[in-house]
């Protein structure tokens, strides 16, 4: 036994030697029951805390849904998009580009060269243009604005997920008091 042990019993003993024989003993605590399921702790537990534990679970399964949508549809625009960069710069004509294009709808490369080739098919077919600086600045700003659009599509989820992540942590705390 250690020097923390042996002055442990010492002063415990010591306290017990020194209560009076008529004190009161205190009665035994009766045995916890061990076979509580979780189902049981929480059909016992009051309204508040079934309500934060079902929200908790709501949110959860709402979180794992975006989670599994999300990686499947990330995926496929990865996949497609090196389908359409493979055929872009392997192609000699844009025909077969604008047909592959037409093939990969979550490419957001094939989107986004969609918008460039659509802004300069209307430049080129417009015979009143120059074909000046406007022009140029007119397919940037298409290009610009369908590389926003896919930039927002595929971020689509991901505030819910923060917010999520970072909200749970405090009502599944309010949950506990």
């Amino acid at each position: 036994m250690t020097a923390l042990g042996y002055f442990f019993v010492y002063v415990f003993g010591a306290i017990e030697e020194s209560l009076p024989e008529d004190a009161i003993e205190l009665p035994e605590a009766p045995p916890l029951p061990q076979d509580h399921s979780i189902l049981d702790l929480v059909l016992g537990s009051g309204l508040v805390v079934q309500g934060v534990l079902l929200l908790l679970v709501l949110m959860s399964i709402v979180t794992w849904g975006i989670v599994f949508t999300k990686s499947m549809s990330l995926r496929k625009a990865k996949k497609q998009s090196h389908k359409f960069d493979s055929v872009f710069w392997s192609s000699k004509n844009l025909a077969q580009i604008n047909e592959t294009t037409k093939s990969l709808p979550a490419s957001p490369v094939a989107k986004v060269y969609a918008a460039g080739h659509r802004e300069l098919t209307a430049i080129l077919s417009d015979e009143t243009r120059q074909g000046d600086l406007r022009d140029i600045e007119n397919i940037d700003r298409s290009l610009r604005k369908a590389k926003a659009m896919e930039i927002t599509r595929l971020e689509g989820g991901t505030t819910f997920l923060a917010t999520t992540a970072s909200a749970a942590p405090f009502i599944g705390l309010f949950g506990t008091v």
